[in-house]
């Protein structure tokens, strides 16, 4: 495609080069993200995919902060676990999508928070109960973030090493491998050929022992 299919539909939207401000008060840090929340949650028809993109402007800690959890506790709690489970895991697909872009569309490289997002997905896919759908999805995000340079996300390999360990912790955990294990086919092209190469690049022990078509 002519200039690589640009500019690309959602464009104007999220392609950003500056990074959003932090207060200069770190006291007030969080607090224009808590104020997206509450607006969120005061419509009782608000869907969670709202939330995707409502933070683009907006500085976000990465780190356990006042604000944040003091607007989550304003709302109904059942709506803010449901919205949390939902945005964890559209979270991610959107990460997987955006690390494995190489140069169509927009790119982790593009995205400026990528880093804080990427950390604090992974520390909340810790807590997640593990799914097969949610294991994919991060397969599919530790691959390409594997074989990134600094120069493809923005942010140092260091940076990128830290938060790569903590998807494969994520992965290689017994739960994770148990649910993976439990829904691995064999007859699966699918799986054979993800267990021949992203699986085999990460060293998933999940798949260790499945055939592949080598």
């Amino acid at each position: 495609m002519p200039r690589h299919g640009a500019p690309y539909p959602d464009h104007e939207r999220h392609y950003r080069r500056s990074r959003p401000q932090r207060p200069a008060d770190p006291r007030q840090g969080g607090v224009a993200a808590a104020a997206v929340l509450d607006s969120h949650f005061a419509d009782p028809t608000a869907p969670p995919g709202d939330l995707l993109w409502a933070f683009h402007e907006v500085d976000v800690p990465i780190h356990h902060n006042e604000h944040i959890a003091a607007a989550a506790l304003r709302a109904d709690r059942a709506r803010v676990r449901r919205t949390g489970r939902w945005l964890v895991d559209h979270t991610g697909l959107l990460l997987a999508i955006m690390a494995d872009c190489r140069g169509m569309g927009m790119t982790l490289g593009h995205y400026p928070p990528a880093r804080a997002v990427l950390a604090a997905h992974a520390g909340h896919l810790q807590r997640q109960t593990p799914t097969i759908q949610r294991y994919l999805t991060t397969v599919h995000l530790a691959d390409p973030l594997a074989r990134s340079s600094a120069k493809d996300l923005g942010f140092p390999d260091e940076a990128r090493d830290r938060i790569l360990d903590r998807y494969l912790a994520v992965l290689d955990g017994d739960d994770w491998c148990t649910a993976a294990r439990a829904h691995r086919n064999t007859e699966d092209d699918y799986h054979v050929w993800l267990a021949g190469t992203a699986a085999k690049r990460l060293g998933l022990r999940a798949f260790a022992d499945f055939p592949t078509q080598d």
